[in-house]
């Protein structure tokens, strides 16, 4: 008899070589997906940034600054339209300007925007008027 050792065959190796994780759609898709509307929404900020007029990125970033909550932005726009001469940076800028324009508003008594443009002034420390 012929007493040759056992031997194991082994199958012959894959040429191609294994697929590199992230490369399944499933996964690769969402990411994609999700930076270019990332991309989207920054191009479109800039583009409505550079829109804005100097005195409304001025009155933005003091409005900022000053840490003015929405309202008191809206009621600033408002007075600046009663004043007529005066734009809602000078009122940020000005007691004076606010106090003429605050005199010029006549809002119903109770109302919100009573409310809101006398917090605003109570805000910068002048009286309310009325």
């Amino acid at each position: 008899m012929n007493e040759q050792p056992v031997q194991l065959v082994r199958a012959q190796a894959d040429p191609t070589p294994a697929p590199w994780p992230i490369t399944d759609w499933w996964v690769l898709g969402p990411v994609l997906i999700v930076g270019a509307v990332v991309l989207l929404t920054l191009q479109i900020r800039s583009i409505r940034r550079r829109r804005l007029s100097d005195s409304e990125r001025a009155f933005r970033r003091i409005a900022s600054h000053q840490r003015l909550p929405a309202g008191a932005r809206l009621i600033t726009r408002e007075l600046a339209t009663a004043h007529g001469r005066a734009t809602p940076v000078a009122l940020l800028l000005s007691d004076h300007a606010l106090r003429e324009a605050a005199a010029r508003l006549d809002p119903k008594p109770g109302s919100s925007r009573e409310r809101a443009m006398n917090k605003l002034l109570r805000r910068r420390g002048l009286v309310a008027a009325g």
